[in-house]
């Protein structure tokens, strides 16, 4: 019984060594010529549209399955520095930014409010115009990415047998660009699909139009399950429910004493200007998010 548990499990992981991509990871911190975290700095791979900004510790992390050569940061004040990175690997990668001087006048600085307060205000004064389960129906498509991956092999679990005869599946392993953690994928699943949802008569329905899996029997079932483990996520709502935990909403009526805001960004789209505000917790007391979200200028719409 015990060998064919471990046969099973062989099986199972060998069926995604195929369909894994190679991507570029890289994870890094910023910081000026003394050493002090830069927050707020343009972090980028030239050439494409993948980018993100440091955090207040100055640390950062991007991947691309694009083939690139080099990172770049960038920021007002400082010169722009470059730095190479290896194709289809992690790479850890710290910039020492260099001061640019300016020959400007006293600028003087007062405390006032948080700029993403009212940006935050406007979003919700205009929840019943764009919460989807404030109208009678409504339609969208939906796109779920879902990957599973093993961590933690322990030294153990590579046994000469092991290594004997499927030895090359560890030459696959890959590492976050999040944690740095060595981990193997076991199975990755895309779904595009369309959602239909009425209140009154209540009714949803969830349309497949693609789907992908790799590392498992590619079935129905398993489409299905990962097509739609996503599709009654609403941000407009004071809780999010992932995997049976309720999780504070970045948009939540009282996000304030759950979340710090930052709007860090502004961007144009379609013509149209567009805020990006990164939350990040206050505290870990109660299941919360991390991340970024894109609310339009004019409408106060999350995008």
């Amino acid at each position: 019984m015990v060998r064919r548990m471990i046969f099973g499990l062989l099986a199972f992981l060998l069926g995604s060594v195929g369909a894994h991509a190679q991507t570029t990871r890289v994870r890094g911190k910023v910081t000026d010529s003394g050493g002090t975290p830069l927050s707020f700095v343009s972090v980028i791979f030239p050439g494409t549209t993948v980018g993100i900004t440091t955090d207040e510790q100055g640390i950062y992390s991007l991947e691309t399955r694009d083939t690139v050569s080099c990172v770049q940061a960038s920021m007002i004040g400082y010169a722009t520095s470059t730095q190479p990175v290896t194709y289809g690997s992690f790479n850890r990668v710290d910039f020492s930014l260099e001061a640019v001087e300016f020959g400007i006048g006293d600028v003087v600085i007062t405390p006032g409010e948080n700029p993403a307060f009212p940006i935050l205000e406007g979003v919700r004064r205009n929840r019943s115009c764009y919460d989807p389960d404030r109208h009678d129906t409504y339609h969208c498509r939906t796109y779920t990415k879902t990957e599973l991956d093993l961590t933690n092999i322990r030294p153990g679990f590579r046994n000469r047998r092991l290594q004997r005869n499927f030895g090359f599946i560890f030459n696959y392993m890959d590492t976050s660009a999040l944690t740095g953690q060595v981990y193997l994928p076991a199975m990755i699943a895309e779904s595009i699909a369309e959602l239909y949802r009425s209140r009154s008569p209540e009714f949803k329905r969830e349309v497949i139009r693609a789907s992908r899996i790799s590392g498992v029997e590619n079935n129905v079932a398993v489409a299905q399950f990962t097509g739609g483990m996503h599709g009654d996520v609403n941000f407009y709502d004071n809780y999010i429910v992932l995997f049976n935990a309720r999780f504070a909403s970045p948009l939540s009526e009282y996000g304030r004493a759950f979340y710090n805001y930052f709007l860090v960004d502004s961007s144009y789209h379609e013509g149209r200007k567009i805020y990006k505000i990164r939350f990040h917790p206050k505290r870990l007391a109660t299941p919360v998010l991390d991340g970024e979200m894109n609310i339009d200028s004019a409408s106060f719409a999350l995008e």
